[in-house]
């Protein structure tokens, strides 16, 4: 929660309670250190001298938020009310993904009792599909669908999402909240039975939310589901870990072209030829271990290892350029 961020930020002392920890920080090690901010980096503003604002010596330290906006300086937001560049305000902040609401591990996978089962050489393996995978089961009875509410977030397009899911009539074809989703109280909890029909979706709607990062892009990669995105912020998120293949495992929408009714998603999803709607499922079979943070040794394939392997050539970058190093 931004409050307790808050809290905490505002109770700790960077010169008495954290430089102290670090005995081997100096102006040439600075950027062999790193800091996580466990939520979007917006709240971020009370963590001042680490995290935003930061002292001197911490300036060329990297940083990990679950999101960052390097499209500040052509489009600002109307959340920062300070004039300091995105650089001066946090500086070397990268995004990772939010952490899923999927945990998938092979050591707690249990058989259930209608698990079915192959026999070789008089061994019994349980036959499963971990969420993300194409096969073998490949088809999907769901064209689309929606996880969230309507009443917050960019509601231009929430509300049109709405309008055309309800024209559809069809849950085969758009799955969407059709009680609660009102002007009730909010929660950050979302049922485990709404999220569950990301995995019998082929395309999963990823409007903006209170800000653009939404964590259900992480759900939906993680399901398998194909995220369709109409923020070019949300776009930009967790460059380690989808930059190199996002452009064939997600659908972006042109977001004015979307509320201006020029768009219907029915006839632009189910027009994709299945040549390259395969691509994508098998891009997102390939990629979607990426966003999850195992406990397991299953390097390099999970979020973990990508963010470690971000982080050492990013430094190894700022290094060569010499922007960590000593003053002569």
């Amino acid at each position: 929660k931004s409050r307790e961020w808050k809290a905490a930020c505002q109770s700790f002392n960077v010169t008495t309670d954290l430089l102290p920890q670090l005995p081997h920080l100096n102006e040439q090690t600075s950027c062999q250190h790193f800091f996580i901010f466990g939520k979007g980096h917006l709240p971020s503003f009370h963590c001042k001298d680490w995290f935003y604002t930061p002292l001197p010596i911490l300036r060329n330290s990297l940083r990990l938020a679950y999101s960052h906006d390097s499209l500040i300086s052509q489009r600002p937001l109307r959340y920062d009310k300070y004039n300091l560049t995105f650089e001066q305000m946090r500086p070397n902040l990268v995004s990772i993904p939010y952490p899923s609401s999927l945990h998938w591990s092979h050591d707690v996978w249990r058989p259930s009792e209608n698990t079915t089962a192959t026999t070789t050489g008089g061994n019994t393996t349980p036959e499963f599909v971990i969420p993300w995978q194409t096969v073998p089961n490949p088809q999907r009875p769901t064209l689309m669908s929606y996880v969230g509410r309507f009443d917050h977030g960019d509601t231009e397009v929430r509300g049109r999402i709405k309008r055309q899911c309800q024209r559809y009539n069809n849950p085969k074809v758009c799955s969407f909240p059709t009680a609660g989703s009102g002007k009730t109280k909010r929660t950050a909890v979302i049922s485990s039975t709404q999220i569950l029909v990301k995995q019998e979706a082929i395309f999963c709607l990823e409007p903006e939310g209170d800000t653009p990062w939404r964590k259900s892009l992480s759900d939906s990669i993680t399901f398998g589901c194909i995220p369709v995105l109409f923020s070019e912020r949300t776009d930009d998120v967790a460059p380690w870990h989808w930059g190199h293949w996002k452009q064939q495992g997600r659908v972006f929408i042109d977001r004015d072209e979307y509320i201006k009714g020029k768009i219907d998603l029915h006839q632009l999803l189910s027009s994709i030829p299945d040549k390259l709607l395969q691509l994508m499922r098998l891009t997102i079979h390939h990629f979607a271990r990426q966003f999850q943070y195992s406990l397991q040794e299953d390097a390099p394939v999970d979020g973990i290892h990508v963010t470690l392997e971000g982080l050492k050539n990013k430094m190894l970058d700022m290094k060569q350029k010499g922007l960590c190093a000593p003053k002569s």
